[in-house]
């Protein structure tokens, strides 16, 4: 392993057992919401909600990289935690969780890959569902986050989607071939699943837009 890869590695190691109290914090947070957006009635709290879960995370992420001054990490979360801001400030739409079940079974299966992340930290498997590096390490934030994503696809920003796509799709890719980080396979994996939801929906708005042509020719 090259000494960048091991510098990473340290790096990685630090962040998630300097700051354990936050990893607790943060999964009791992330938990919270979750169970909030099934409770609350108002879709526009629970869309606010869920933007707001997914821009702190990537922000905190970003944070902790500008604190142990990783700039790789600040400089790739900063864009991601960007676009995420977007969304909850200057758009307004509603996000929602996806009506398909299989979708959602994904989806969830995911999120609890993030949340569990038995990686990095120093603690046993159990106490990694408390402890896990989540919203302190990429791959780990990137599974929650993009999973959450996914549970509300179409709904969301396609924008958004996209880049934080890239963002896993870097990570995973440098997580199991660079750091031989097997358990990143399930980023990768999402990020497939991330892709044929985009070309999908790309097909999709190119015949809409193709059938729109043809009747105003016909009219």
């Amino acid at each position: 392993m090259n000494s960048f890869a091991e510098r990473m590695l340290d790096y990685l190691m630090e962040v998630a057992n300097g700051n354990l109290d936050v990893n607790l914090w943060i999964h009791i947070a992330v938990l919270g919401v979750l169970i909030s957006v099934y409770v609350i009635k108002n879709t526009e709290i629970r869309s606010t909600l869920m933007k707001a879960t997914v821009f702190l995370l990537l922000t905190s992420v970003a944070v902790h990289a500008f604190v142990y001054g990783n700039p790789v990490h600040f400089g790739t979360f900063a864009v991601v935690a960007a676009s995420a801001a977007f969304q909850l400030v200057k758009r307004k739409s509603i996000i929602e969780w996806s009506k398909n079940p299989r979708n959602t079974m994904f989806s969830v299966t995911i999120m609890f890959l993030g949340f569990w992340y038995p990686k990095f930290v120093e603690v046993n498997a159990l106490e990694s569902l408390l402890y896990s590096p989540l919203g302190v390490v990429p791959c780990a934030t990137l599974l929650m986050t993009l999973g959450l994503l996914t549970a509300c696809y179409p709904s969301v920003s396609k924008v958004q989607y996209g880049i934080t796509t890239l963002a896993a799709l870097f990570y995973g890719t440098v997580g199991v071939f660079v750091f031989k980080v097997y358990f990143d396979i399930s980023l990768l994996i999402l990020v497939i699943y991330a892709a044929v939801n985009l070309l999908a929906s790309v097909t999709k708005q190119r015949a809409a837009l193709g059938g729109r042509i043809v009747e105003k020719a016909r009219g």
